[in-house]
């Protein structure tokens, strides 16, 4: 491959009807990306998004060729969003980070610097001054314990959808036969290095989260038992 097409920095965000945030979104990802000036690709999973999500990825390509869109057939969840942008990122770093705004991208060159100066092969945003509701951090905290417990891994923030993986992390995940809802779990259970990092979370400017009560229980139980060794009865 000519080096001057290679991709250094890999930014896959999972969308699911987030029309109204979308755009702003990735104007903030270009506005940061850009001074930096090292090759990159933004990867939009448009995760079956049933309002003009799609539409308006595909007009931002036109205008921005570096953002790649990958359309889901139908709603998977974010996790597989998340592994089909991997199987198409060619970046030596993947950052992953939310489409509603609440991740700011100002934080990527951080992650980046951690992952790096660290020899890190995955670093985890850790939200500080939570603007969620009290039962979205209860269930974070919650899930937290147990899950330091089981992997014996300390994590400071399983929910942020803020991270920075190592090229050598995204092989060894696509490689894996089993892929644990718990992303950082799978990668320590690996031997890599992992480590977190403050970032502040905003409020979400626009639309509201599709995570409720019930929905963020079952997928909290999800990923306990996607990684868990005890028999469940």
């Amino acid at each position: 491959m000519n080096k001057q097409n290679e991709v250094d920095i890999s930014i896959i965000i999972p969308i699911y009807n987030e029309a109204a945030n979308i755009s702003s979104t990735l104007d903030e990802i270009i506005e940061v990306m850009e001074p930096l000036g090292r090759p990159y690709e933004i990867i939009a999973v448009d995760d079956g998004s049933k309002d003009n999500t799609f539409e308006i990825l595909k007009g931002y390509h036109e205008k921005k060729p570096q953002v790649q869109v990958i359309r889901l057939t139908r709603n998977f969840g974010q996790h597989p969003a998340l592994y089909a942008g991997f199987n198409y990122s060619k970046g030596k770093i993947v950052v992953t980070i939310d489409a509603d705004g609440q991740n700011p991208p100002q934080e990527i060159p951080n992650l980046i610097k951690v992952l790096e100066e660290g020899n890190y092969d995955f670093v985890q945003g850790w939200r500080q001054h939570r603007q969620d509701s009290f039962y979205r951090k209860f269930f974070s905290n919650i899930v937290n314990w147990i899950l330091t417990k089981i992997t014996h891994v300390q994590l400071m923030d399983i929910g942020c959808g803020m991270a920075c993986f190592s090229q050598n992390a995204v092989k060894k995940l696509l490689q894996a036969t089993h892929h644990a809802r718990y992303i950082p779990s799978e990668i320590a259970w690996m031997g890599l290095k992992v480590s977190s990092y403050p970032i502040i979370q905003r409020g979400r400017k626009k639309g509201k989260s599709r995570y409720r009560i019930w929905s963020l229980f079952w997928v909290n139980f999800d990923i306990i038992v996607s990684i868990s060794t005890l028999p469940v009865e």
